[in-house]
């Protein structure tokens, strides 16, 4: 932070941290809403914060063309483990994140996300050794923060948002072929 900054961007920007949503941040930093506003505005013009979607269970979210390059990224490698782990808990391999990434899928959500890669089963081969359907340790699942997970991914490109609306397909009425 530079000492000649505004002063409501110096109070705002410590409580952008990634999960709190600008009224939030407002309401932390004791700044007016509007003002609040117009210094995440700035922040972002000046590239020093980027803007994601609110995070919520029922969003859908999808591995992106990019994580083909971003796979052997060494950089990426080495950062996704400790952000997206949970503290207190052992940071999982960069192979076994991959495998969750992979399994993003267009018609799931993140809770059902994360249900499928939570449950367990035993294979036949090692019966003694829980893994979810998707192959992965039920402890790998539970040692990372779902929210981090899906905004580490965002932030560096290679998983996007899905967008659903509603289409009518036809309308018939009387109002001729098309109903309208």
């Amino acid at each position: 932070m530079d000492e000649n900054w505004d002063l409501t961007i110096a109070r705002v920007v410590r409580f952008v941290d990634g999960a709190n949503h600008v009224k939030r941040i407002c309401e932390l930093a004791d700044v007016d809403l509007e003002l609040g506003r117009l210094a995440v505005q700035h922040l972002l013009f000046y590239q020093c914060v980027i803007m994601v979607d609110i995070f919520q269970y029922s969003n859908i979210y999808a591995l992106k063309p990019s994580i083909e390059w971003l796979a052997n990224d060494p950089g990426v490698q080495e950062e996704c483990p400790g952000y997206v782990t949970l503290p207190g808990h052992t940071p999982p391999s960069w192979p076994e994140l991959l495998r969750l990434y992979s399994r993003l899928s267009h018609s799931q959500t993140v809770h059902s996300w994360l249900e499928s890669a939570s449950s367990v089963t035993t294979s036949r081969s090692n019966p003694t050794t829980p893994k979810s359907p998707m192959g992965i340790s039920p402890d790998i699942v539970s040692s990372i923060d779902p929210r981090r997970f899906i905004s580490f991914g965002v932030i560096k490109g290679f998983v996007r948002r899905v967008r659903r609306w509603p289409v009518l397909l036809s309308r018939r009425g009387k109002r001729g072929r098309d109903g309208y």
